[in-house]
């Protein structure tokens, strides 16, 4: 039977740099669809980088799941989440339980503090609740989380891409984590979360917490070395693979399981 991945991209870009993933899963077999998420990409020209909930992104992909169903009832779909997109890919497995096979979500996004000092969020908090629109720029480039020199440049002269996010959105991911942390127990789909090692963006103890609260069988966490845009590195191959291994323990017969 065929298998349909459903890939979101991270914070601040859009479909295009899902290329290596597409490319990867597409030579296996899988039919893999990478649609721009609202706020980012082509899907608007002139705020990029604002929504008003997460919940918005999982009502999108549950209708994109269906179109997919509609043409084969049968079709198996995984949901590759990678930063951004992880948060969102985790999301949906608690919101719609039946439609994944399995998530797999690269370093997702479970704390708000990316990077920003404690006295930051605190004022980036009050500004969300008085000023919705006010931008928000990353205390960090897009194109340095990346060790790929080709794809660093690509990502800093990209005018789809932005570099900072509203007020609005910073309130929504907020909301998002409190989700992901309060109801990491809901969560009964099959995932693996794979995460860079040592980063001040992703941090080990959200991650850790969502992988003990989390009822789902299998689960697996990897830490890795490498930048935060795992997909985005030079050592990508070693990423699918290890992501690939574990969408086939998902697929294989219940016997086969150990």
């Amino acid at each position: 039977m065929r298998k349909t991945i459903i890939a979101l991209h991270g914070i601040g870009l859009h479909h295009s740099y899902l290329y290596f993933v597409k490319n990867f899963f597409e030579e296996h077999g899988f039919a893999v669809l990478t649609p721009d998420l609202p706020g980012f990409g082509k899907t608007t020209s002139h705020n990029r980088g604002d929504i008003d909930s997460f919940h918005t992104y999982t009502k999108e992909i549950a209708q994109l799941s269906k179109e997919v169903r509609t043409k084969n009832p049968k079709e198996e779909i995984i949901i590759w989440g990678e930063n951004m997109g992880g948060t969102i890919a985790l999301m949906y497995g608690i919101e719609y339980p039946k439609c994944p096979q399995c998530i797999i979500a690269v370093n997702p996004i479970l704390s708000t503090q990316l990077g920003f000092s404690q006295l930051k969020q605190w004022q980036l908090h009050l500004a969300s609740q008085f000023s919705h629109d006010k931008r928000i720029e990353f205390p960090f480039l897009l194109q340095d989380l990346t060790d790929d020199e080709k794809v660093s440049t690509t990502i800093a002269s990209d005018e789809l891409v932005c570099q900072s996010i509203t007020t609005r959105f910073w309130l929504a991911l907020s909301q998002a984590c409190l989700f992901l942390y309060t109801d990491a127990h809901r969560l009964t789909t099959p995932f693996l979360i794979q995460y860079s090692k040592n980063s001040n963006l992703i941090l080990e103890k959200p991650i850790e917490h969502f992988y003990t609260k989390a009822s789902a069988t299998p689960k697996l966490k990897e830490s890795m070395e490498g930048p935060v845009l795992l997909s985005l590195s030079r050592k990508r191959e070693e990423l699918f693979k290890k992501a690939l291994s574990f969408i086939e323990l998902v697929s294989a017969p219940s016997n086969d399981k150990p």
